[in-house]
């Protein structure tokens, strides 16, 4: 189902990853908390001191990436919280998603399941492959920035954003929720952004196919 390119920087085969498949319950289902309310009061500024965002930015720099050009996500969106401004109503799913990868700092992907075409694969891309990012103009990737693919495509870029491939619609009732870190952040680092995971999407009207699961060495 998920492998890591192991043809690539020690960097990207040494991640932690996760994933667990979920299911809809209720997709009317309404009962997110305020963000405002979840989220400990943070500095701005301050954000980037945080040791799990100090970890993020390491993975990125360790990866090629400029981590005050494209922001891990957790970090961006924490960011949007403690600058006053409101996170994107998108789809219950997608915003409970968005709330526990704000809280934990720790970037999440969330993908239809039932668009994707396994095996979904952590590489970095030729240059010249196109990519198309939920809410903006497609953009051709320059090998740089390592993402999730599957048969079919790039999903997402690592970390920072999905694509509008296996984006979560009002339709979809499978998805699959994959997390990443460095190795350098301790081996609870994942397994406790799931449990915040767990208890928004609960509320969101989802749950849990399956208890998140690790992949190591390349598969998983």
């Amino acid at each position: 189902m998920l492998r890591l390119g192991l043809q690539d920087n020690e960097a990207l085969s040494n991640l932690q990853v996760a994933y667990a498949r979920l299911e809809r319950v209720d997709p009317e289902s309404r009962r997110l908390p305020d963000p405002t309310t979840e989220i400990p009061d943070r500095d701005p500024d301050a954000l980037k001191g945080d040791i799990v965002a100090q970890a993020y930015r390491r993975l990125f720099r360790d990866l090629g990436i400029d981590p005050t050009k494209r922001r891990p996500a957790g970090e961006a969106l924490a960011r949007r919280i403690a600058q006053g401004e409101k996170l994107p109503n998108v789809h219950p799913l997608v915003d409970a998603v968005n709330i526990a990868s704000a809280v934990t700092l720790i970037p999440l992907h969330v993908l239809d399941a039932d668009r994707i075409e396994p095996p979904i694969e952590i590489t970095t891309p030729r240059e010249g492959i196109p990519f198309d990012p939920i809410g903006s103009p497609s953009m051709t990737l320059n090998g740089e920035h390592p993402i999730l693919r599957d048969e079919n495509g790039p999903l997402a870029l690592l970390a920072h954003r999905d694509g509008d491939h296996a984006k979560i619609t009002m339709n979809t009732l499978n998805a699959l929720v994959i997390a990443c870190g460095p190795p350098t952040t301790g081996p609870r680092l994942l397994p406790d952004a799931f449990r915040h995971v767990e208890r928004y999407v609960t509320l969101a009207g989802w749950r849990f196919a399956h208890q998140p699961r690790t992949i190591e060495n390349g598969s998983g």
